[in-house]
């Protein structure tokens, strides 16, 4: 089993990458997905 802490640290690095991506890929889509995942946090 993996470390509660440890995998959350992951899986944030991780949404970062994500972010970044989408970043690059389409500035005008980013925001709509930034305010959807805030909702869910």
């Amino acid at each position: 089993m993996a470390i509660p802490g440890r995998q959350n640290i992951v899986l944030r690095s991780h949404r970062k990458r994500v972010w970044a991506y989408f970043a690059k890929e389409n500035t005008a889509v980013a925001p709509c997905f930034a305010k959807t995942i805030s909702v869910w946090e």
